[in-house]
């Protein structure tokens, strides 16, 4: 669906699951990926929780391995972005609405927006469209039933 906002911006409004570098038809490199960084991770950890190693400056065999795996992570981030850039191409569409993945965001890729409302049950989080055609993605605090706010993060995601 494609959502026009009060400025006049096209959003593709779509679930997102597409986007999901883990449901890749070729799942077998995410999780050889994930696999490889988490046992590289452990190495290093063990590796480096020995006091007398912790003043080497050279690089551990799990340094080795370990930034290739967080090269290849990037990679398939980097991939999810693409996909969003070519589903707003095709729709001709000036940015993305979606949530599959439940973690909220809302950032430029490119020249695309792109916003992921989260989830409402474990992050409670929602999109907004304010009377300016501003969307921004708000998290209910709880503190009183009627109480929304917005916060802004560390990388200038408004939450």
């Amino acid at each position: 669906m494609i959502h026009t906002t009060a400025d006049g911006a096209r959003m593709l409004v779509i679930h997102g699951h597409q986007f999901d570098g883990s449901l890749n038809p070729n799942r077998l490199i995410p999780m050889i990926g994930t696999n490889a960084y988490a046992r590289a991770q452990r190495i290093h950890d063990w590796y480096h929780g020995h006091p007398e190693r912790q003043a080497t400056e050279a690089r551990s065999l799990s340094d080795y391995f370990r930034y290739p795996a967080r090269r290849a992570f990037e990679f398939l981030t980097v991939f999810r972005d693409r996909a969003v850039l070519a589903a707003a191409r095709e729709h001709k569409a000036d940015g993305v609405i979606c949530g599959h993945i439940h973690r909220a965001d809302n950032r430029m890729i490119g020249t695309v927006l792109y916003v992921n409302d989260g989830d409402w049950v474990q992050s409670r989080t929602a999109v907004v469209e304010e009377q300016d055609g501003t969307l921004q993605v708000i998290r209910w605090t709880g503190a009183h039933p009627n109480t929304l706010h917005s916060e802004t993060t560390s990388n200038g995601v408004t939450l």
